[in-house]
């Protein structure tokens, strides 16, 4: 975007206003070119809303307040910026109202407003960006009832289930290993080890 320190530099005298003109302009023309001599895809987001009591220095509150701010805005629009671009985010939508004095310097916002503006951006990208056209798309052929399965990975699967049930090991057979290098650290070993003194205390039936 752009707009705001325009008004501050570049718009003291009737020359500067004219170049200034020009560039926006040559912008917009720059702009249009992108998104139909390309096909790319262009965003502007227009000025947010100024704060002018929160302005730092004398010059920023006459050159840079709200109101001429809001003139730059309708420049570059009557200039055909906003109409150029392929989307607009219009900052004063989520930074003005009651909300403006949350700007500690009159321009900046706290990173949650620009969240605002990014998850506006990211609502539009399902029509700005290209789409495929459906009819340059292959049909989809659904694959055949088992064609991806693997007797292999079943019979694998059906081992490890084994290990587990029968060897008391709920890492799939893997704790069997820490075995080799230490002894009475088997899952049965620990197994009995954890149970047989819950097991002892349960009254045995005749």
């Amino acid at each position: 975007g752009g707009g705001v320190m325009d008004a501050l530099h570049v718009y003291a005298t009737d020359e500067d206003q004219e170049s200034h003109k020009k560039a926006i302009r040559s912008l917009a023309m720059e702009l249009r070119n992108l998104g139909t001599k390309k096909d790319l895809p262009t965003v502007w987001i227009t000025p947010p809303t100024i704060h002018t009591k929160a302005l730092g220095t004398e010059e920023k509150r006459e050159n840079m307040n709200e109101e001429e701010v809001e003139n730059m805005r309708v420049l570059y629009s009557n200039l055909g910026v906003n109409d150029a671009a392929s989307f607009v985010i219009d900052g004063p939508s989520f930074t003005g109202n009651d909300r403006v004095t949350e700007s500690h310097d009159g321009i900046q916002y706290a990173a949650e407003f620009y969240d605002v503006g990014a998850q506006i951006l990211f609502n539009a990208l399902d029509w700005l960006l290209p789409h495929d056209d459906p009819d340059d798309l292959d049909p989809f052929v659904a694959p055949e009832t088992g064609s991806m399965g693997s007797s292999l990975l079943g019979i694998m699967i059906l081992l490890f289930a084994f290990l587990s049930l029968f060897f008391f090991d709920s890492y799939l057979g893997l704790s069997y290993i820490s075995s080799v290098f230490s002894n009475g650290v088997t899952p049965c070993d620990l197994y009995e080890e954890a149970f047989n003194p819950i097991l002892e205390r349960i009254p045995k039936q005749h």
